[in-house]
Protein backbone atom coordinates (compact mmCIF):
# COMPACT_ATOMS: atom_id res chain seq x y z
CA UNK A 1 0.00 0.00 0.00
CA UNK A 2 3.12 2.37 0.28
CA UNK A 3 6.39 3.26 2.05
CA UNK A 4 7.25 4.49 5.63
CA UNK A 5 10.49 6.88 6.13
CA UNK A 6 11.53 8.11 9.10
CA UNK A 7 13.27 10.66 6.28
CA UNK A 8 11.02 14.17 6.77
CA UNK A 9 12.40 15.28 3.36
CA UNK A 10 10.37 12.22 1.92
CA UNK A 11 7.04 12.85 3.78
CA UNK A 12 4.38 13.31 0.83
CA UNK A 13 5.99 12.12 -1.98
CA UNK A 14 5.79 8.51 -3.38
CA UNK A 15 8.60 6.11 -4.31
CA UNK A 16 7.86 4.06 -7.50
CA UNK A 17 4.15 4.96 -7.56
CA UNK A 18 3.72 4.05 -4.04
CA UNK A 19 3.20 7.11 -1.46
CA UNK A 20 5.32 7.51 1.45
CA UNK A 21 2.41 7.73 4.41
CA UNK A 22 4.35 8.83 7.47
CA UNK A 23 7.51 7.66 9.56
CA UNK A 24 7.50 4.35 11.74
CA UNK A 25 5.80 6.34 14.63
CA UNK A 26 2.41 5.78 11.89
CA UNK A 27 2.55 2.77 11.48
CA UNK A 28 -0.08 1.41 14.21
CA UNK A 29 -2.47 4.21 12.45
CA UNK A 30 -1.84 3.22 9.08
CA UNK A 31 -1.67 -0.83 9.65
CA UNK A 32 -5.37 -0.34 11.32
CA UNK A 33 -6.81 2.49 8.93
CA UNK A 34 -5.32 0.48 5.50
CA UNK A 35 -5.69 -2.70 7.04
CA UNK A 36 -2.17 -4.34 6.56
CA UNK A 37 -1.40 -7.88 6.77
CA UNK A 38 2.26 -7.95 6.10
CA UNK A 39 5.47 -5.22 6.45
CA UNK A 40 8.65 -5.58 4.09
CA UNK A 41 11.62 -4.33 5.54
CA UNK A 42 13.20 -2.85 2.83
CA UNK A 43 16.77 -2.37 4.19
CA UNK A 44 19.02 -4.99 3.30
CA UNK A 45 20.50 -5.43 6.76
CA UNK A 46 18.04 -3.45 9.49
CA UNK A 47 19.48 -2.56 12.51
CA UNK A 48 18.34 -4.61 15.71
CA UNK A 49 17.14 -0.57 16.88
CA UNK A 50 14.76 -0.70 13.89
CA UNK A 51 13.40 -3.89 14.45
CA UNK A 52 12.75 -3.47 17.77
CA UNK A 53 11.07 0.02 17.32
CA UNK A 54 8.86 -2.15 14.82
CA UNK A 55 8.20 -5.31 16.89
CA UNK A 56 7.05 -2.92 19.92
CA UNK A 57 4.62 -0.49 17.71
CA UNK A 58 3.20 -3.74 16.12
CA UNK A 59 2.71 -6.36 19.08
CA UNK A 60 -0.92 -6.04 19.43
CA UNK A 61 -1.29 -6.66 15.07
CA UNK A 62 -0.83 -9.89 13.95
CA UNK A 63 1.31 -9.23 11.04
CA UNK A 64 4.01 -11.48 8.59
CA UNK A 65 7.26 -9.79 7.96
CA UNK A 66 9.58 -10.03 5.27
CA UNK A 67 12.97 -8.53 4.50
CA UNK A 68 14.17 -7.57 1.19
CA UNK A 69 17.92 -8.18 -0.10
CA UNK A 70 18.39 -5.04 -1.47
CA UNK A 71 16.89 -0.91 -0.68
CA UNK A 72 13.41 0.00 -1.11
CA UNK A 73 14.39 2.14 -4.53
CA UNK A 74 15.19 -1.46 -5.79
CA UNK A 75 11.65 -2.85 -5.22
CA UNK A 76 9.49 -1.14 -7.54
CA UNK A 77 10.46 -3.09 -10.74
CA UNK A 78 12.78 -5.90 -10.35
CA UNK A 79 11.25 -7.71 -6.88
CA UNK A 80 8.06 -9.10 -5.97
CA UNK A 81 6.68 -9.54 -2.50
CA UNK A 82 5.23 -12.93 -3.04
CA UNK A 83 9.36 -13.77 -4.08
CA UNK A 84 10.85 -12.90 -0.75
CA UNK A 85 10.54 -15.69 2.15
CA UNK A 86 8.21 -14.80 5.55
CA UNK A 87 10.42 -13.53 8.69
CA UNK A 88 8.59 -15.17 11.50
CA UNK A 89 8.65 -12.92 14.60
CA UNK A 90 11.34 -15.25 16.15
CA UNK A 91 13.75 -14.85 14.09
CA UNK A 92 13.23 -11.19 13.67
CA UNK A 93 13.28 -11.65 17.66
CA UNK A 94 16.57 -13.46 17.63
CA UNK A 95 17.96 -11.37 16.14
CA UNK A 96 17.10 -8.71 18.82
CA UNK A 97 18.27 -11.43 21.52
CA UNK A 98 21.88 -11.53 19.48
CA UNK A 99 22.15 -8.12 19.76
CA UNK A 100 21.12 -7.58 23.57
CA UNK A 101 23.61 -10.60 24.75
CA UNK A 102 26.53 -8.39 23.37
CA UNK A 103 25.53 -6.16 26.21
CA UNK A 104 25.58 -6.36 30.01
CA UNK A 105 22.62 -5.69 31.87
CA UNK A 106 24.22 -2.67 33.30
CA UNK A 107 24.36 -0.70 29.96
CA UNK A 108 20.48 -0.67 29.82
CA UNK A 109 19.53 2.79 30.80
CA UNK A 110 16.09 2.22 32.33
CA UNK A 111 13.66 -0.23 33.49
CA UNK A 112 12.28 -0.07 29.86
CA UNK A 113 15.73 -1.16 28.19
CA UNK A 114 15.88 -4.30 30.55
CA UNK A 115 12.40 -5.01 29.40
CA UNK A 116 13.00 -5.18 26.35
CA UNK A 117 15.83 -7.43 26.61
CA UNK A 118 13.40 -9.75 28.32
CA UNK A 119 11.06 -9.33 25.07
CA UNK A 120 13.86 -10.04 22.68
CA UNK A 121 14.80 -13.13 24.46
CA UNK A 122 11.34 -14.83 24.26
CA UNK A 123 11.00 -13.32 20.92
CA UNK A 124 13.82 -15.60 19.96
CA UNK A 125 12.81 -18.59 21.25
CA UNK A 126 15.81 -18.24 24.40
CA UNK A 127 12.65 -18.53 27.16
CA UNK A 128 15.09 -19.61 29.72
CA UNK A 129 17.35 -16.92 29.25
CA UNK A 130 14.43 -14.71 29.12
CA UNK A 131 13.52 -16.14 32.68
CA UNK A 132 16.77 -15.60 34.16
CA UNK A 133 16.49 -11.84 32.89
CA UNK A 134 13.12 -11.11 34.60
CA UNK A 135 14.04 -10.89 38.08
CA UNK A 136 16.77 -8.33 37.20
CA UNK A 137 14.16 -6.11 35.04
CA UNK A 138 11.72 -6.41 37.84
CA UNK A 139 14.15 -5.17 40.58
CA UNK A 140 15.30 -2.30 38.18
CA UNK A 141 11.59 -1.34 37.52
CA UNK A 142 11.55 -1.05 41.30
CA UNK A 143 14.44 1.17 41.51
CA UNK A 144 12.76 3.38 39.37
CA UNK A 145 11.07 6.47 41.05
CA UNK A 146 8.44 6.78 37.80
CA UNK A 147 7.40 4.18 36.01
CA UNK A 148 6.44 5.25 32.53
CA UNK A 149 3.67 3.72 29.92
CA UNK A 150 6.61 2.43 28.31
CA UNK A 151 7.46 0.26 31.56
CA UNK A 152 3.82 -0.55 31.74
CA UNK A 153 3.35 -1.72 28.08
CA UNK A 154 6.57 -3.68 28.18
CA UNK A 155 5.12 -5.72 31.14
CA UNK A 156 2.26 -6.23 29.61
CA UNK A 157 2.98 -7.41 26.72
CA UNK A 158 5.63 -9.68 28.93
CA UNK A 159 3.08 -11.32 30.30
CA UNK A 160 1.34 -12.36 26.82
CA UNK A 161 5.05 -13.10 25.31
CA UNK A 162 5.61 -15.66 28.39
CA UNK A 163 1.59 -17.47 29.02
CA UNK A 164 2.24 -19.96 32.44
CA UNK A 165 5.54 -21.04 33.88
CA UNK A 166 6.00 -24.74 31.56
CA UNK A 167 8.59 -26.05 34.68
CA UNK A 168 8.88 -25.07 38.10
CA UNK A 169 11.98 -23.15 37.92
CA UNK A 170 10.07 -20.38 35.81
CA UNK A 171 7.19 -20.32 38.41
CA UNK A 172 8.92 -18.03 41.10
CA UNK A 173 9.85 -15.39 38.61
CA UNK A 174 6.92 -15.75 36.14
CA UNK A 175 4.60 -15.73 39.19
CA UNK A 176 6.25 -12.64 40.92
CA UNK A 177 5.96 -10.74 36.90
CA UNK A 178 2.29 -11.28 37.77
CA UNK A 179 2.53 -9.32 41.11
CA UNK A 180 3.95 -7.14 39.21
CA UNK A 181 1.85 -6.48 36.74
CA UNK A 182 -1.62 -7.00 38.88
CA UNK A 183 -0.16 -4.20 41.00
CA UNK A 184 -0.31 -1.97 38.42
CA UNK A 185 -4.09 -3.04 37.18
CA UNK A 186 -2.83 -5.42 33.92
CA UNK A 187 -5.07 -7.90 35.62
CA UNK A 188 -5.47 -9.87 32.53
CA UNK A 189 -1.67 -9.91 31.36
CA UNK A 190 -1.06 -11.32 35.03
CA UNK A 191 -4.23 -14.16 34.44
CA UNK A 192 -2.31 -15.22 31.26
CA UNK A 193 0.37 -16.55 33.47
CA UNK A 194 -1.45 -17.33 36.63
CA UNK A 195 -3.93 -19.60 34.25
CA UNK A 196 -2.00 -22.85 34.99
CA UNK A 197 0.71 -23.07 37.14
CA UNK A 198 3.31 -26.28 37.49
CA UNK A 199 3.01 -26.04 41.23
CA UNK A 200 -0.32 -25.81 42.83
CA UNK A 201 1.23 -24.75 46.10
CA UNK A 202 2.55 -21.94 45.99
CA UNK A 203 1.98 -19.67 47.82
CA UNK A 204 2.35 -16.19 45.74
CA UNK A 205 0.30 -18.04 42.99
CA UNK A 206 -3.13 -18.66 45.33
CA UNK A 207 -2.63 -15.51 46.97
CA UNK A 208 -2.52 -14.00 43.48
CA UNK A 209 -5.18 -15.53 41.90
CA UNK A 210 -7.44 -14.68 44.63
CA UNK A 211 -6.94 -11.18 44.24
CA UNK A 212 -7.79 -11.63 40.48
CA UNK A 213 -10.77 -13.42 41.56
CA UNK A 214 -11.68 -11.03 43.53
CA UNK A 215 -11.37 -8.17 40.97
CA UNK A 216 -13.65 -9.93 38.77
CA UNK A 217 -16.23 -9.80 41.70
CA UNK A 218 -16.27 -13.36 42.41
CA UNK A 219 -15.97 -13.05 45.81
CA UNK A 220 -17.17 -17.01 46.32
CA UNK A 221 -14.26 -18.24 43.68
CA UNK A 222 -11.80 -16.16 45.93
CA UNK A 223 -12.80 -17.41 48.94
CA UNK A 224 -13.01 -21.25 47.81
CA UNK A 225 -9.34 -21.07 46.23
CA UNK A 226 -8.13 -19.44 49.20
CA UNK A 227 -10.12 -22.36 51.37
CA UNK A 228 -8.76 -24.73 49.73
CA UNK A 229 -4.98 -23.77 48.60
CA UNK A 230 -3.28 -22.18 52.51
CA UNK A 231 -3.71 -25.48 54.34
CA UNK A 232 -1.84 -27.13 51.78
CA UNK A 233 0.78 -24.89 52.07
CA UNK A 234 3.63 -25.51 54.74
CA UNK A 235 5.92 -22.57 54.26
CA UNK A 236 6.65 -19.53 52.31
CA UNK A 237 7.78 -15.70 52.84
CA UNK A 238 5.97 -14.45 55.44
CA UNK A 239 4.70 -11.28 53.60
CA UNK A 240 2.99 -13.14 51.21
CA UNK A 241 1.50 -16.03 54.02
CA UNK A 242 0.58 -12.62 56.07
CA UNK A 243 -1.28 -10.91 52.63
CA UNK A 244 -3.53 -14.34 51.52
CA UNK A 245 -4.47 -15.20 54.96
CA UNK A 246 -5.65 -11.77 55.71
CA UNK A 247 -7.21 -11.57 52.50
CA UNK A 248 -8.85 -14.63 53.64
CA UNK A 249 -9.94 -12.95 56.43
CA UNK A 250 -11.27 -10.00 54.74
CA UNK A 251 -13.50 -12.78 52.39
CA UNK A 252 -14.90 -14.02 55.41
CA UNK A 253 -15.87 -11.08 57.23
CA UNK A 254 -17.93 -10.17 53.55
CA UNK A 255 -19.17 -13.61 53.44
CA UNK A 256 -20.89 -13.20 57.05
CA UNK A 257 -18.65 -16.15 58.67
CA UNK A 258 -17.14 -13.96 61.98
CA UNK A 259 -15.25 -17.51 63.12
CA UNK A 260 -13.24 -17.74 59.93
CA UNK A 261 -12.39 -14.49 59.81
CA UNK A 262 -10.70 -14.96 63.90
CA UNK A 263 -9.21 -17.92 62.70
CA UNK A 264 -7.71 -16.44 59.26
CA UNK A 265 -6.33 -13.23 61.26
CA UNK A 266 -4.91 -15.26 63.68
CA UNK A 267 -3.04 -17.27 60.86
CA UNK A 268 -2.48 -13.90 59.74
CA UNK A 269 -0.95 -12.78 63.32
CA UNK A 270 1.31 -15.80 63.40
CA UNK A 271 3.20 -14.88 60.01
CA UNK A 272 4.43 -10.90 61.25
CA UNK A 273 7.80 -9.97 61.00
CA UNK A 274 8.59 -7.92 63.90
CA UNK A 275 9.82 -5.19 61.59
CA UNK A 276 7.12 -5.35 59.51
CA UNK A 277 4.94 -1.86 60.78
CA UNK A 278 2.45 -1.28 58.14
CA UNK A 279 1.44 -4.88 57.88
CA UNK A 280 1.26 -4.63 61.99
CA UNK A 281 -1.28 -1.88 61.34
CA UNK A 282 -2.77 -3.93 59.00
CA UNK A 283 -3.35 -6.41 61.38
CA UNK A 284 -5.29 -4.24 63.95
CA UNK A 285 -7.15 -2.74 61.50
CA UNK A 286 -8.20 -6.55 60.86
CA UNK A 287 -8.81 -6.86 64.48
CA UNK A 288 -10.83 -3.46 64.43
CA UNK A 289 -13.03 -5.05 61.81
CA UNK A 290 -13.51 -8.51 63.35
CA UNK A 291 -14.53 -6.52 66.82
CA UNK A 292 -16.91 -4.24 64.89
CA UNK A 293 -18.98 -6.97 63.54
CA UNK A 294 -19.50 -8.27 67.42
CA UNK A 295 -20.39 -4.62 68.48
CA UNK A 296 -17.66 -3.98 70.08
CA UNK A 297 -16.77 -0.60 69.78
CA UNK A 298 -14.16 0.51 72.33
CA UNK A 299 -12.47 -2.46 71.06
CA UNK A 300 -12.60 -0.86 67.16
CA UNK A 301 -11.40 2.27 68.99
CA UNK A 302 -8.62 0.42 70.61
CA UNK A 303 -7.09 -1.39 67.94
CA UNK A 304 -7.23 1.61 65.18
CA UNK A 305 -5.22 3.80 67.22
CA UNK A 306 -2.94 1.49 67.53
CA UNK A 307 -2.71 0.83 63.87
CA UNK A 308 -3.06 4.70 63.27
CA UNK A 309 0.44 5.58 65.21
CA UNK A 310 2.44 2.67 63.09
CA UNK A 311 1.07 4.15 60.21
CA UNK A 312 2.11 7.77 60.98
CA UNK A 313 5.67 6.31 62.51
CA UNK A 314 6.32 4.34 59.35
CA UNK A 315 5.33 7.55 57.18
CA UNK A 316 2.21 6.47 55.48
CA UNK A 317 0.33 9.19 55.35
CA UNK A 318 -2.28 8.56 52.88
CA UNK A 319 -2.95 5.23 54.83
CA UNK A 320 -3.01 6.74 58.35
CA UNK A 321 -5.26 9.53 57.42
CA UNK A 322 -8.10 7.16 56.18
CA UNK A 323 -7.75 5.49 59.58
CA UNK A 324 -8.18 8.80 61.15
CA UNK A 325 -11.69 8.90 59.34
CA UNK A 326 -13.05 5.94 60.22
CA UNK A 327 -11.61 6.33 63.96
CA UNK A 328 -13.45 9.51 63.78
CA UNK A 329 -16.64 7.80 63.00
CA UNK A 330 -16.48 5.40 65.76
CA UNK A 331 -15.46 7.91 68.66
CA UNK A 332 -18.77 10.06 67.20
CA UNK A 333 -20.76 6.54 67.76
CA UNK A 334 -19.44 6.23 70.80
CA UNK A 335 -20.43 9.61 71.91
CA UNK A 336 -17.01 11.14 72.10
CA UNK A 337 -17.66 13.93 70.32
CA UNK A 338 -14.47 15.70 71.46
CA UNK A 339 -11.88 12.81 70.44
CA UNK A 340 -14.48 12.31 67.28
CA UNK A 341 -13.37 16.22 65.97
CA UNK A 342 -9.63 15.39 66.72
CA UNK A 343 -9.95 12.17 65.01
CA UNK A 344 -11.14 13.97 61.83
CA UNK A 345 -9.49 17.28 61.96
CA UNK A 346 -6.46 14.70 61.53
CA UNK A 347 -7.71 13.19 58.71
CA UNK A 348 -8.78 16.31 56.92
CA UNK A 349 -5.50 17.65 57.15
CA UNK A 350 -3.55 14.82 56.21
CA UNK A 351 -5.28 14.37 53.05
CA UNK A 352 -4.94 18.14 52.61
CA UNK A 353 -1.33 16.92 52.53
CA UNK A 354 -0.64 13.83 49.83
CA UNK A 355 -3.79 15.97 47.76
CA UNK A 356 -6.89 14.05 48.39
CA UNK A 357 -9.38 16.57 47.39
CA UNK A 358 -12.16 14.37 47.62
CA UNK A 359 -11.26 12.60 50.69
CA UNK A 360 -10.75 15.96 52.38
CA UNK A 361 -13.70 16.99 51.64
CA UNK A 362 -15.64 13.85 53.08
CA UNK A 363 -12.99 14.31 56.25
CA UNK A 364 -14.53 18.43 56.58
CA UNK A 365 -17.97 17.09 55.84
CA UNK A 366 -18.25 14.44 58.55
CA UNK A 367 -16.19 17.06 60.81
CA UNK A 368 -18.87 19.74 60.28
CA UNK A 369 -21.96 17.46 61.21
CA UNK A 370 -20.10 16.32 64.45
CA UNK A 371 -19.74 20.44 65.65
CA UNK A 372 -23.04 20.81 64.71
CA UNK A 373 -24.31 17.93 66.72
CA UNK A 374 -22.80 19.70 69.62
CA UNK A 375 -24.32 22.87 68.66
CA UNK A 376 -20.75 24.36 67.58
CA UNK A 377 -22.32 26.07 64.34
CA UNK A 378 -19.96 28.41 63.29
CA UNK A 379 -17.14 25.72 63.17
CA UNK A 380 -19.90 23.66 61.76
CA UNK A 381 -20.67 26.37 58.59
CA UNK A 382 -16.89 26.68 58.35
CA UNK A 383 -16.10 23.08 57.91
CA UNK A 384 -19.27 22.26 55.36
Amino acid sequence: VGFVDDDPAKRASSIGGRPVLGGTEDLPRIVTRRQVQQLLFAIPRPPAALIRRVLSLCAEFKLSYKTLPVSYAYLSDRAGAAMLPDKRRAELGGRLAKAWARRPLEDDKDACAALGRVAAYVLGGRRAEAVEQVEAALLRLEETSVRTDCDLRRLERLGDLFGPPQTQAEQGPLVRLAEVLLKHGRGESARQILRETPDPADLRAIWLSARLDLASGHINEAHARLTQGLPQVASGPDAVRFDAWALQARLCLQLGDRDGARNAWREAGAALAPGDIVRRATFHQGAAACAAHGGRLRAVAAHLRRAVGMLESAGAVKEAACVWARLGDVETELGRSSAAVECLARSAHQHSVVGATDAEARARLALGRTYLAVSCYDLSLIHI
